[in-house]
């Protein structure tokens, strides 16, 4: 998602054509659309960690090399449209506002094309997708917050899917502390590799499961559960729950 809509130098032709649509007036119906606006909010306010870095789940590449240097954080990679999230949703605005910190546009003509108002950021919240996923995070603008995702997509699994129903990912005190393979070729599919089950060793024979089943949000606490569906072989099904309690009271938050 964000190599295919976000990346801008890389991917230009993928990534901005919308915006030169839009900007010429021949095809304005994109910032407006409703699919798209859920989708930049998803994108800047669910699927980035509190290290504001990204969840790792099917073809996923890490934005930040790896060791950090002494005193260097972990972000995400700078890209042109990343600052057009308002665009579509205020709240995706917003959202990206805090994502991005204090950067400036990169040097590319994308970064000139779409119009952008400058938001106030706005840390993101746990958020549930019955039919992707629960993306949990507490509250706080701090990169030593807790935040986890339970994944588990209903449909529409293209060729950079895994096979990774109900697969977490964690990211706690910092850094990454459960991460799924990414990309590095088709031998990082399998579910053994992805931070979930199988039965008897059995790989999954889908990419997708049944979403979520149960869940809620709530201040301090929060709940989902993920069912496989048809994912695994055979009569073989299972549960999936990620409890995420937030740190309150001078105690620490926890999975």
């Amino acid at each position: 998602a964000w190599g295919r809509l976000l990346s801008g130098s890389t991917r230009p032709q993928k990534t901005g054509y919308a915006d030169v649509l839009e900007f010429t007036g021949i095809d304005t119906r994109y910032y407006d659309h409703p699919r798209l606006k859920k989708f930049y909010r998803w994108l800047f306010g669910s699927v980035v960690t509190p290290t504001k870095n990204l969840h790792a789940f099917g073809d996923f590449l890490p934005f930040t090399r790896y060791p950090l240097e002494e005193g260097e954080k972990e972000r995400l990679r700078n890209a042109a449209l990343a600052y057009r999230g308002g665009r579509f949703d205020p709240r995706a605005g917003r959202y990206a506002a805090w994502a991005l910190d204090d950067r400036s546009p990169p040097g590319h003509i994308l970064s000139y094309v779409p119009k952008r108002n400058r938001y106030d950021p706005e840390v993101p919240s746990s958020t549930l997708y019955a039919d992707g996923g629960a993306f949990f995070r507490e509250p706080i603008d701090s990169p030593d917050a807790l935040g986890a995702m339970l994944y588990n997509i209903t449909k529409r699994a293209g060729s950079h899917a895994h096979q990774e129903t109900n697969a977490l990912s964690l990211s706690a005190y910092g850094g990454r502390l459960l991460v799924n393979s990414g990309w590095l070729g088709t031998a990082l599919k399998p579910a053994r590799r992805n931070n979930t089950l199988t039965v008897n060793g059995l790989e999954h024979k889908r990419r997708t499961g049944a979403g979520l089943v149960e869940g809620f949000t709530s201040d301090g606490l929060d709940f989902a559960t993920g069912h496989s569906g048809e994912a695994l072989p055979g009569k073989a099904r299972f549960e999936r729950s990620l409890f995420l309690v937030h740190s309150q009271d001078g105690a620490n938050g926890y999975f």
